[in-house]
């Protein structure tokens, strides 16, 4: 899960003015997590 970044608006995409898609991993859901496999 991740927070911020790229949002849909209806029919156009929100781009955040930041380095890459701008979004950062949800720090609090990681934390109950043991592992994942991608």
């Amino acid at each position: 899960p991740c927070v911020g970044g790229l949002t849909y608006n209806g029919y156009f995409l929100d781009v955040p003015e930041e380095i890459g898609i701008g979004a950062e991993a949800d720090e609090f859901f990681l934390e109950k997590c043991e592992s994942w496999t991608i």
